[in-house]
């Protein structure tokens, strides 16, 4: 069935709906509205770009702990009050910073990735390694990170 748009002059409404649609109570039909002007939708409050600087990790065959470890670089104060969602990418190749994105791996044990995640008053990077029997030079990694209006776990 056709998609309907429709705009009230009179209360400035707009909708992008089924025909059948109930556009007066657009949260008890969301399967059949598309877009409602009613509805709170996601809105980008910040953008941080920069590049992080990891140091090089060096291989550690006979040491476990120091061969495997996480380090969090705070790299932003949000101000916001709450824990924002933040969605990322790296600039140089616009490659997602989804979960853990790993950004360097060799050898037969060996991996590094980051993430992007935020508490109350920063966003931050967390970086993850393990070096069994493969050093990982340093790296530079250009990133985006949008910061939404949505607080996490709303």
């Amino acid at each position: 069935m056709s998609k309907v748009l429709t705009a009230y002059g009179s209360n400035g409404k707009v909708a992008i709906h089924e025909p059948y649609a109930d556009l007066d109570n657009p949260l008890s039909d969301l399967a059949n509205i598309y877009f409602h002007s009613d509805l709170d939708y996601l809105s980008i409050v910040g953008v941080v770009s920069g590049t992080l600087s990891l140091p090089t990790r060096y291989a550690s065959s006979s040491d476990v702990s120091s061969a495997y470890g996480s380090t969090i670089y705070n790299i932003h104060t949000h101000n916001l009050g709450y824990t924002p969602l933040v969605v990322g990418s790296k600039r140089d190749s616009k490659q997602p910073i989804v979960g853990d994105t790993l950004i360097q791996q060799g050898g037969t044990c060996n991996l590094r990735s980051i993430l992007i995640g935020a508490d109350n008053n920063y966003i931050y990077v967390r970086e993850l390694y393990l070096n069994k029997d493969t050093t990982f030079s340093s790296i530079n990694i250009p990133y985006t990170i949008y910061i939404f209006n949505e607080a996490v776990g709303v």
